[in-house]
């Protein structure tokens, strides 16, 4: 996790008028995250949101349209989204947001506590994959 908001930090570093806004599960092991980001990055509480959407009777599946309307919602100019999600939805999402950025970048499956950035330069991978 360390490292992972290590890479959110660089962003929020240098664009220090960048809203926070987070989308989290509900899943235990996400929330545990959650609460760190909110923690080390200073997020506000009112931009952290526990989505039961990402995390549906313990099925890592989750309610895909409600996810993407909720991605849709706070896809901003001024703001960093950061979801925790699982394996199988965080593709979707990253995709979804590719897409409305008109990033051709491929995103392709992670690993646990991986994942992607995703910013109109494109798409990078974090932590970047060993070599």
């Amino acid at each position: 996790m360390i490292r992972l908001s290590g890479e959110i930090q660089k962003v929020v570093d240098a664009n220090p008028e960048i809203k926070l806004v987070m989308l989290c599960s509900t899943a235990p092991r996400a929330r545990q995250g959650g609460q760190i980001l909110e923690d080390k990055l200073a997020i506000l509480p009112e931009s952290s949101f526990y989505c039961e959407c990402l995390w549906v009777d313990n099925s890592h599946g989750g309610y895909w349209e409600n996810t993407k309307r909720l991605a849709t919602q706070w896809f901003k100019e001024d703001t960093l989204l950061i979801v925790l999600s699982h394996l199988d939805v965080v593709p979707s999402i990253a995709r979804h947001v590719a897409d409305r950025l008109a990033v051709e970048d491929t995103i392709y499956s992670r690993g646990y506590a991986q994942g992607w950035m995703v910013t109109p330069a494109g798409v990078v991978a974090f932590p970047p994959p060993s070599t």
